[in-house]
């Protein structure tokens, strides 16, 4: 399979998995809310767009964003960069920074269950993430560069800092 047809389906699984987080009307464990997707979902609010569509549409950033981050895998530089692997270190740090700091919001307003779902979710897509960072660092291949990206942009839509705060 050639790089491009590698790379635009990890771009359709970014996308199809950063709409799948809001697919319930509110925060619940397959459907988690991620910061990233609802933030554009609250900006395309007011253009009465139809859910699914809304959905896509707000989860195109974070999409948009793995494509650009997978330029120069594209021209078989298979190393991730420094300036991405800073980017992904300090935006994991941020979520459990995030995760954290909720924990009284989570259990307060979603529940137990829910809150702890979360921190399982997101554990094991950073103990993942961690992984498929290492072997890219061993054996820098196409394979190990998009296994990253895509589980660092899946996570980034569909869990990375989940709603665990009130609704209304």
């Amino acid at each position: 399979m050639s790089i491009k047809i590698k790379i635009y389906l990890g771009l359709l699984l970014v996308l199809s998995t950063g709409a799948l987080t809001m697919t319930a009307g509110y925060p619940k464990i397959y459907s988690p809310y991620s910061f990233t997707v609802v933030i554009p979902v609250f900006m395309l609010y007011a253009l009465a767009l139809p859910g699914p569509l809304m959905l896509l549409l707000a989860s195109l950033p974070n999409a948009l964003l793995f494509l650009l981050s997978t330029r120069s895998t594209a021209h078989e530089n298979f190393k991730i960069s420094r300036l991405f692997t800073g980017i992904s270190v300090l935006l994991v740090l941020l979520s459990l920074i995030f995760l954290f700091v909720s924990y009284d919001y989570g259990i307060q307003y979603q529940g137990l269950k829910h809150t702890l779902f979360m921190y399982l979710f997101n554990g094991i897509y950073i103990v993942s993430l961690i992984a498929a960072y290492i072997a890219n660092n061993r054996k820098p291949s196409l394979n190990n560069s998009l296994v990253f990206r895509i589980l660092f942009f899946c996570w980034l839509g569909w869990c990375a800092f989940p709603w665990l705060g009130e609704l209304t």
